[in-house]
């Protein structure tokens, strides 16, 4: 997949920029991990590494069709602006819900849940892929009204957030998922080789 140019927009460039470093943190936290570790969990019903990435592919890819649904639609409406854009009280706490650190976690819907028997090197290239199409998704809204322009949850049709807040939420999200590789990696137990 080519790069998308980054955008113009000062908040969605920001985000784009959020992505490469996602991105080139992810490469150091797998770098030089054998399929033994990456398939390791720490507990029973725990996620291993390969399950994270899978989980945050799942979730990029089904919130992604609603999202990408709602910029064509924009586009085509001619629905434009320019930020900085606004998330609300609700948009808000559902950022810090879903980020890095929450106060109170919030569980992950059995639609964004990981698959079975995944293939290391498959999960991490389609890991790889699903930040470049994040990247495009925000290179595509550049110069929409984000603030305006809503999206349904892939979850359930009645959490309808905008895009500005889909796509901070999506960066702090993919930060929190790369806390959990790291508390993962940290663990007493984690293999060694």
């Amino acid at each position: 997949m080519a790069r998308s140019p980054r955008p113009q927009d000062p908040q969605l460039a920001g985000w784009y920029d959020d992505i490469d470093t996602i991105r080139n943190d992810a490469r150091a936290a797998l770098a030089n991990l054998q399929p033994n570790q990456l398939a390791w969990r720490p507990a029973p019903g725990k996620w291993s590494i390969l399950e994270v990435l899978d989980h945050l592919i799942v979730t990029a890819r089904e919130a992604g069709r609603y999202q990408r649904a709602a910029i064509d639609e924009a586009r085509t409406a001619g629905r434009t602006g320019q930020g900085p854009f606004r998330f609300g009280p609700l948009g808000g706490w559902f950022i810090r819900a879903t980020g890095p650190n929450p106060k109170r976690p919030m569980p992950g819907p059995a639609v964004f849940a990981p698959g079975a028997d995944l293939d290391p090197a498959r999960t991490i290239a389609a890991f790889e892929t699903t930040k470049d199409q994040l990247q495009a998704l925000f290179a595509a809204a550049d110069g929409l009204d984000l603030g305006r322009i809503r999206a349904r949850s892939a979850a359930t049709a009645l959490m309808r957030f905008n895009l500005a807040t889909w796509f901070a939420s999506t960066v702090g999200h993919e930060r929190r998922h790369l806390q959990q590789i790291a508390g993962i990696r940290a663990h007493a137990q984690f293999p060694k080789s």
